[in-house]
Formats: structure tokens, sequence, C-alpha cells
């Protein structure tokens, strides 16, 4: 069976040498376009075919920040056909997968409910300060609304 990264305890260090996974938090403007772009997607293909399984096929969104290219993609887990949003983080060059409930948060949360924390780049290894999020962070996020989606 195939491992689910999403499922990884986020502070293996075999994973993330620098701690846990810090993920790289886009502006607000970029999350929604990605949340837009997410929901025009699934409502074209609900009315348009029933294939449901490549409904995010080959999403992907890119922003440059301080340099820096970052990517956010939607991957299917093939074990379950759920897809996975691939967030960037600031402390591994490998995305990390995040399922539905994690990635709806992480898109609809304001900036200002993320917090602050100092972090090692490993694009230059330096340690700064980035608005940021790790998995744990998102957890409680989902918890504190289980039901909220994409939608409105």
């Amino acid at each position: 069976m195939p491992t689910n990264i999403a499922k990884i305890n986020e502070n293996s260090t075999a994973l993330f040498p620098y701690g846990a996974a810090n993920f790289v938090i886009l502006p607000e403007e970029k999350r929604e376009q990605i949340r837009q772009d997410l929901l025009a997607h699934s409502h074209e293909m609900r009315n348009g075919a029933p294939d449901h399984f490549k409904e995010y096929d080959g999403l992907k969104w890119s922003l440059t920040i301080d340099g820096t290219e970052y990517t956010i993609e939607m991957k299917q887990q093939l074990s379950n056909n759920n897809w996975q949003m691939l967030v960037p983080c600031y402390n591994n060059p490998k995305p990390v997968a995040l399922d539905h409930e994690l990635y709806v948060p992480y898109l609809r949360e304001p900036a200002s409910a993320f917090g602050k924390k100092t972090v090692k780049l490993w694009t230059t290894k330096a340690t700064t300060t980035k608005v940021t999020a790790t998995k744990k962070s998102l957890w409680r996020m989902y918890a504190a609304d289980k039901t909220r989606e994409l939608f409105d």
C-alpha cells in the first residue's frame, strides 16, 4: 500500500531535517484565485462530464516570492482517488500533500489567522521570519469549523 504523505507525522526528521513542515502561505488574493479556479473547474466537470476522477487534473498555480518560485498543484491519490493539494514549504524543497480537510482552511483562512515563525529556508539555509502554517495549525483550523467547504 502506498504511503500517504499527508498522514505522516509532521515532525518527521527524515522528511524535515529543519523541523515540522512550514507551509508557504500565499497572499490572500492568490489563495482566493486558486479557490475560485477549483470551484469553476468542479462546477464545469460536474455539469459537463461524469468522470470526477479527472476533476482537477493538471491544475497548477505558481507565484514568485522573494525571488523563489512556489507552485501549488492538485494531485490524485491513487489509493483512494481523493484529491490532494501539494503545498510548498519554506523548510523543504518537496511540497507536502494536504488532504481536503487541510487545504480548505489553507485557502479560506485570512492571512491574519496564520502566525509568523522563524524558519530555516531550504533555498538559502538562511533563518528568517515568515507567515507560515504547519499541519498542526491547519488541523486546529479544520476542527474549529468542520463544515467549511470551498464554496460559500
